[in-house]
């Protein structure tokens, strides 16, 4: 995939501030389930938060190829950090569809890290009145949901007379929102995953971002930037835990020569590194295809399939690298390789993309 040079400069400023701010909070933002607020405001501090967003919306104009790139550099030193990004987008690209200030405000406050805004996709619905929108439900696995000043929401209509699904904004310290205790998961547990949930909560009509297709369309494009966050997410961890691999297996010494000097450990390493890079243009290609308004589900899907599998498959790679040094919460690879089991759950079911290449590859 062809990139220009404000994307790799922009990438190569993504990879210092992941070295120089981000990698040295890892372990505690893993071991104490904290959101990475450091690494967040750095990030928004250069511009990641809403890179993809166009210029129009108050965005950085930079499209999804500028922010997998990053998200990429990101992820190979500190997956939750990655993850909240990765969450971050996910919001930010449904309030771009909204069409009053409100939204183009919120975009400009995530972008400056002074706000965070949580995404809350299913379990909530909605009655119209004439006072505004009344949401009532419960939304799992919210990541950044404590973090968060205001939820932007995908709700069903409950109504005969509500226009199908309609996307809302809500703040956080409105009567009746409530985020419930971090789940404690395997990994990315720096994105503090939570249940959200509404109880009466009324939503004015300047709250509301769309509904109809308008929402539909909304949900569609916050569906498909997230999932293509959550790929480069994959391939930076997998990145990440190959960089580690290669750095002991280079200075690793049994039986008078370096582990790096073992066919077999060359073999293993040089399937991962190629699958890795494989994983990576996917990737870059769909969300190229992205930017030009040219990509079908199954690309987004092929590229998630790619990537989380890539990254399930080589971090226990790289951590039997290590051997029983790699099983040890000392060496990153242990970190990682949980990192990449929680995030093949942030995107669906394998079963659901592979129909979704199924329904292209077999029409």
């Amino acid at each position: 995939m062809t990139t220009s040079g404000q994307q790799d400069a922009f990438k190569d400023v993504m990879r210092d501030v992941a070295k120089g701010c981000i990698q040295a909070q890892a372990s505690d933002v893993d071991e104490r389930s904290r959101f990475p607020e450091k690494g967040y405001q750095a990030l928004a501090s250069v511009g990641l938060l809403v890179a993809h967003l166009p210029e129009e919306v108050a965005g950085g104009g930079g499209g999804m190829l500028t922010s997998v790139m990053a998200i990429e550099q990101v992820a190979r030193v500190c997956g939750s950090t990655a993850a909240s990004v990765a969450a971050t987008v996910q919001a930010a690209t449904a309030l771009g569809y909204g069409a009053g200030q409100m939204a183009r405000d919120r975009i400009s406050q995530i972008a400056s890290g002074d706000h965070v805004a949580a995404w809350v996709g299913e379990g909530i619905g909605y009655i119209s009145t004439r006072k505004g929108y009344l949401l009532h439900g419960r939304g799992s696995w919210v990541a950044n949901a404590d973090r968060s000043q205001s939820l932007v929401v995908a709700a069903d209509g409950q109504a005969s007379t509500d226009t199908g699904v309609a996307l809302l904004l809500v703040a956080t310290d409105q009567a009746g929102v409530r985020i419930g205790a971090i789940e404690t998961d395997l990994g990315l547990r720096g994105c503090s995953l939570r249940s959200v949930e509404l109880n009466d909560v009324l939503v004015s009509p300047a709250g509301l971002l769309g509904q109809g297709p308008s929402a539909r369309a909304g949900l569609a494009c916050a569906a498909a930037n997230h999932g293509l966050a959550v790929a480069a997410l994959c391939v930076g961890v997998a990145a990440g835990a190959l960089d580690q691999a290669r750095s002991y297996v280079l200075e690793r010494v049994q039986f008078g020569r370096r582990i790096a000097d073992f066919p077999a450990m060359r073999a293993v390493l040089s399937e991962a590194f190629v699958s890795v890079d494989a994983a990576r243009q996917l990737v870059s290609s769909a969300a190229g295809q992205v930017d030009r308004g040219a990509a079908e589900d199954y690309v987004i899907s092929a590229a998630l399939l790619s990537a989380t599998e890539t990254a399930a498959a080589v971090t226990i790679e790289a951590v039997q690298a290590f051997g029983g040094y790699g099983y040890v919460k000392g060496y990153p690879v242990e970190r990682m390789m949980r990192d990449a089991q929680v995030a093949r759950l942030l995107i669906g079911t394998r079963a659901a993309r592979l129909e979704s290449v199924a329904a292209h590859f077999l029409a």
